[in-house]
């Protein structure tokens, strides 16, 4: 579970229908990506890293930093 990536979207007041729309891709793709079914590539990954104002790292849980992206 990416428990990085699901504060980022709560702290931000976020649901995950919303993110998906603004991404362009259904929530159900959001939720997995929370989950650590699948991962968020490309254009999403920075997507999300801009909507939740972290590094994609930190998403990934791959630095504990929450540094702005």
């Amino acid at each position: 579970m990416r428990t990085n990536m699901r504060a980022a979207r709560v702290s931000k007041g976020l649901t995950t229908k919303k993110v998906g729309e603004i991404l362009g891709v259904h929530e159900n793709a959001v939720q997995r990506w929370e989950r650590g079914e699948s991962e968020p590539m490309g254009a999403n990954l920075i997507a999300l890293s801009k909507l939740y104002g972290c590094s994609p790292d930190v998403l990934m849980e791959q630095s504990r930093t929450r540094d702005l992206a």
